[in-house]
């Protein structure tokens, strides 16, 4: 968990000047938790289940003088993240699934030529298989 408060605290701007802004893309709170569960299976393997999950608080995408005005808001977030896997001590087979809810989140937002505000989503809703093995 983590409380930032990131601000300049006045600066002026093509003759304008502002007080208080917070950096971009600098949430005021993040939390990040994860649990991790391990089950004996016979006398060499383990079976490990995983959670993650994470917050992140809405933030600016930008100074306020790039004239983003209330698109430039980034909403708050959460996600998580979930795996299942057998373990041995040399290897090791996982069944991942990240962002688990299929969560849609901004990772930024800046003007285009045309002034109007391009908003990038991200949501990198994927899953798969990982396979590890030591030699």
């Amino acid at each position: 968990m983590s409380y930032v408060k990131s601000t300049i605290d006045s600066i002026v701007y093509e003759g304008q000047t502002y007080a208080d802004v917070a950096f971009p893309r600098v949430s005021l709170w993040t939390v990040d938790l994860s649990a991790t569960y391990a089950q004996p299976v016979g006398d060499a393997l383990k079976l490990v289940t995983r959670v993650d999950y994470s917050h992140r608080d809405s933030s600016n995408a930008a100074f306020p003088w790039t004239g983003l005005g209330p698109a430039g808001t980034l909403p708050a977030y959460d996600l998580v993240n979930l795996s299942v896997g057998i373990e041995h001590d040399r290897w090791s087979v996982t069944a991942y699934m990240n962002n688990l809810f299929d969560e849609v989140y901004w990772q930024g937002a800046q003007l285009s030529y045309s002034t109007r505000a391009a908003v990038v989503p991200y949501n990198a809703w994927s899953f798969g298989i990982r396979l590890r093995g030591n030699i």
